[in-house]
This record gives C-alpha cells, sequence and structure tokens, in this order.
C-alpha cells in the first residue's frame, strides 16, 4: 500500500520521497541524525511539504502526527516514518477524505 501511496503522491501532491531525497542532495540538510535515521526539524517538514508549522503543530495536538521525538529545546523532529505518514494525510486530504472535527468525535457529540 505505502508504494502505491507513494506512487499516486507523485502525480499530485508535493511531498514525495523522491522530492525529499532530491531535497536532501540539492542542499536542504535535514536537521540531525538518530540512531534510528535522519531526522528534519518541523521547518523543514513545513518548507518541503508545503504545509504550515502551525497545520503540523495541530496534527501533532490532535493525534493524527506525532513528531518522532521533541528536542531539548522545545522542537518537533520528523523521521522518514513520520514523513511516509504525512504524505498519506495530504493524500487523504487532496481526495477530500480528510474528514471534519465532527467526524472524528463520533455521532451526536
Amino acid at each position: 500500500m505505502r508504494i502505491a501511496l507513494r506512487d499516486a503522491v507523485v502525480q499530485g501532491l508535493t511531498l514525495t520521497v523522491r522530492q525529499l531525497l532530491a531535497s536532501t542532495v540539492a542542499g536542504t540538510e535535514p536537521a540531525g541524525s538518530t540512531e534510528a535515521g535522519v531526522a528534519w526539524s518541523i521547518a523543514e517538514v513545513a518548507r518541503m511539504s508545503k504545509v504550515t508549522s502551525r497545520t503540523l503543530r495541530h496534527y501533532d495536538d490532535i493525534g493524527l502526527l506525532r513528531p518522532a521525538y521533541v528536542g531539548s529545546n522545545g522542537y518537533r523532529y520528523y523521521e522518514q516514518e513520520q514523513l511516509l505518514r504525512l504524505q498519506q494525510i495530504l493524500l487523504l486530504r487532496e481526495l477530500g477524505l480528510g474528514g471534519t472535527r465532527r467526524d472524528r468525535r463520533g455521532p451526536g457529540r
């Protein structure tokens, strides 16, 4: 499923693994590395995905997209797993399947 999503997103959305890798090669260096892999700051993810950092913080607040970790400075950092999740979220949003707050709370609330 991830491969299919990745290929679908290449055609329409801004954050793709290909673009991520290309931007890294082109000079957008990630914020740091962890034992699990490379980590990007919230500002870098926002710039690459063309969403605002406010949107990313909102996704964290509602539990939709948690950062890989939060640094001692309070900054959120994202790794490849979170970028793939963001890619799925953006694809669903583009397709109009993002849902609303009322949908998430359940009926009658």
